[in-house]
C-alpha cells in the first residue's frame, strides 16, 4: 500500500465514508491477514491444508500432488525413525 495511487484511493474512500485511513487500511488488509493466518495454521504432519477463496483474487489451496509430496517425506521421516 505505499504506491502513490493507492494512497490516494485510500484517502478517497476514508473521505467520503467519514473513516479514519488506517481503518480502510485495515479493511483492505483483513483479507491477507485472514490469507496469511490460514496458511500459517497448516499442519504438514496430519496433512491438514486449508483452502481459502477471496473474491476478485482467486482460490488459495494446496495441490494434490504438494500434498503427496508431503504424504512421501512424512514416511521417508517415519521409517527414518
Amino acid at each position: 500500500m505505499k504506491h502513490l495511487q493507492t494512497k490516494h484511493i485510500i484517502k478517497n474512500i476514508a473521505k467520503s465514508e467519514g473513516l479514519n485511513i488506517s481503518d480502510v487500511e485495515l479493511m483492505i488488509d483483513s483479507q491477507f491477514l485472514l490469507l496469511k493466518k490460514a496458511i500459517s495454521s497448516s499442519q504438514r504432519s496430519i496433512l491438514r491444508f486449508p483452502s481459502l477463496r477471496l473474491p476478485s483474487f482467486g482460490i488459495f489451496y494446496s495441490p494434490s500432488w504438494k500434498v503427496e509430496k508431503f504424504r512421501k517425506i512424512n514416511q521417508e521421516e517415519n521409517e527414518f525413525i
